[in-house]
């Protein structure tokens, strides 16, 4: 069994491309570097979102497309990945800030008015 001459190409040209990304990586002062970054996932996720909202339609428009576009772009980070397909399922959530808020100065009006009121039962 033998290898197509178009795949044989393709592997000469992953592995001189990836030899090349992660010497140019290591030369600017990298420690070391993560080839599972180097892949289409994010790609493939985006179209599988694309394809899974438009149905049956195999074929869509390029306005249907561009609707599309602007609806994911409306919803932003809560558009969901598709479960199915060879991609990761990455949600990243904002980092959240903890810190306690500035506390508003009540006037002393304001205090007094709110002592004066009798409890309610």
């Amino acid at each position: 069994m033998m290898l197509s001459y178009q795949t044989l190409d393709g592997f000469y040209i992953t592995v001189n491309s990836m030899r090349e990304c992660v010497k140019f990586c290591l030369n600017q002062g990298m420690d070391f570097d993560l080839t599972e970054k180097f892949n289409q996932d994010s790609i493939e996720q985006h179209f599988g979102i694309h394809r899974a909202s438009l149905g049956s339609n195999t074929n869509p428009r390029l306005y249907d497309f561009n609707n599309f576009m602007v609806k994911i772009r409306t919803a932003g980070s809560q558009a969901l990945a598709p479960f199915r397909g060879n991609t990761k399922r990455r949600i990243e959530l904002a980092p959240l800030d903890d810190s306690p808020l500035r506390k508003r100065v009540k006037h002393m009006k304001q205090k007094a008015n709110l002592t004066a009121c009798p409890p309610f039962i």
